[in-house]
């Protein structure tokens, strides 16, 4: 089983998320920053 390479992100509020973000370390360190913004939306309820 390949590896899940995931960002833990911790929100305004203290909300907590664990985020899968890739499933190679390459494709992973090709992951921009900007491609986190459309995470916003994860913490509003």
């Amino acid at each position: 089983m390949g590896r899940i390479y995931q960002v833990f992100v911790i929100g305004i509020q203290g909300e907590k998320k664990t985020i899968d973000v890739a499933s190679s370390e390459e494709e992973f360190n090709n992951t921009m920053v900007m491609s986190f913004s459309k995470l916003r939306g994860i913490f509003h309820m």
